[in-house]
């Protein structure tokens, strides 16, 4: 395949702009303000990569990050096997060293890794749900400092949480060096039949202070309706300085709050003509094959990404699917058509491009130097070698 088809869909956006109190319900309707999508850009192929990995690298990360030292790139992932961090040079496309971390001892980190930041060498955030705990440490794997959530209520008055990290792509916790806080998911632990979702999911917690300074990201309305969207209940987070953009599997909302204040700005609420709009909801009591079922048929938003060299965001959608294929066999859950919506920094909708199925693996996705890295799902993958392909923005010609 020479390209991706590209295609924009004509249809507009609505971005809310306001602002909110803590509990994010207060909007000022005049301010809203319609916006056309433009054909401005598309993504399209660029290259086959192999990124050659040796026996202790693992290569396909539930939970991975891209950072640049020494005008290099490097993908980080977790490596639970080897309770590390693996470092792959994505210049060489190969293995680069690892970071093995106790788990004993004053150095160690008893339960899992189970997210990460990587800021520099010198601080690297470890957050370990087993341990509901933050831990500060350097490419030694010597810890400099810890922070432990178990008797600190957020700032609600709720106290029965995690910390938390939702596998798939960076999730938190986030840093931001410029105010030396930490931005994170707190799983609320709350009795699911009872959950109505009216609460703030994330955290901004201060690493100086040893002190949460808000919370922020409110569920969408569809959420608080009593329904069961099953494992599309965790929301998404990605933050870009000290602005925090959170996003739902089920709604085409991206909330942008100011992670400062925790004071909600936009609402953008655009969608392509694939999202079929709010998903039913999945029976309470329905078996796990099910819920299988749901999460293969059900199209979902599952990342947002921001390309840093270019101040562009790309969110990935995966369409509906029928349960089975013309052979009566099940599709598998990942293997449909995708979408990618193209965002401006302030959210405007600049272009939009379709993934044909079984070509990519989305739900591995990462930005690296201004391209997009899609997961290549071939069967064929010799060992030791992980798969992508790279797509590249191109400007399209104006009428």
């Amino acid at each position: 395949m020479n390209k991706i088809v590209s295609y924009i869909a004509s249809i507009s956006i609505l971005i809310y702009t306001g602002c909110s109190n803590q509990d994010g319900s207060r909007f000022d309707p005049s301010l809203i303000q319609s916006v056309q999508l433009s054909n401005e850009l598309s993504l399209q192929y660029y290259s086959s990569d192999t990124l050659s990995i040796d026996n202790s690298f693992i290569g396909d990360y539930l939970d991975y990050q891209t950072i640049e030292r020494n005008d290099t790139n490097f993908l980080v992932g977790i490596n639970a096997r080897d309770h590390a961090l693996d470092i792959i040079n994505l210049t060489t496309k190969t293995s680069e060293n690892q970071i093995y971390f106790q788990s004993e001892g004053p150095d160690g980190i008893e339960g899992g890794i189970d997210g990460f930041f990587y800021h520099n060498k010198d601080t690297i955030f470890i957050l370990s749900i087993d341990e509901n705990s933050i831990h500060l440490m350097n490419d030694r794997a010597q810890k400099i400092d810890e922070f432990n959530f178990d008797q600190l209520p957020l700032p609600d008055g709720f106290s029965n949480y995690d910390v938390y990290a939702d596998q798939g792509l960076m999730n938190g916790p986030y840093y931001n060096s410029e105010d030396k806080t930490l931005q994170f998911y707190t799983y609320r632990w709350v009795d699911p039949s009872k959950d109505n979702y009216d609460y703030q999911a994330f955290a901004s917690y201060s690493i100086v202070d040893r002190a949460f300074k808000t919370i922020y990201g409110n569920y969408p309305d569809n959420y608080k309706k009593g329904v069961n969207y099953s494992l599309y209940n965790d929301p998404g987070l990605l933050t870009v300085g000290d602005t925090s953009y959170v996003y739902f599997g089920t709604s085409s909302t991206i909330l942008c709050y100011d992670n400062v204040n925790g004071e909600l700005f936009s609402i953008g609420n655009y969608s392509c003509e694939h999202w079929p709009g709010e998903p039913q909801s999945l029976p309470r009591n329905a078996d796990f094959q099910q819920g299988q079922d749901w999460l293969t048929s059900t199209a979902a938003y599952i990342f947002l990404l921001y390309d840093e060299d270019r101040n562009l965001f790309y969110r990935l959608m995966k369409h509906s699917q029928p349960v089975t294929n013309s052979a009566n066999l099940f599709n598998p859950r990942w293997s449909g058509k995708w979408c990618i919506d193209i965002f401006d920094k302030s959210l405007n909708p600049i272009g939009h491009s379709a993934i044909p199925s079984k070509w990519a693996l989305p739900a591995i996705s990462f930005v690296s130097n201004g391209d997009l890295w899609l997961k290549n799902p071939s069967s064929e993958v010799e060992e030791g070698a992980s798969l992508y392909h790279r797509m590249k923005i191109q400007e399209n010609e104006k009428d």
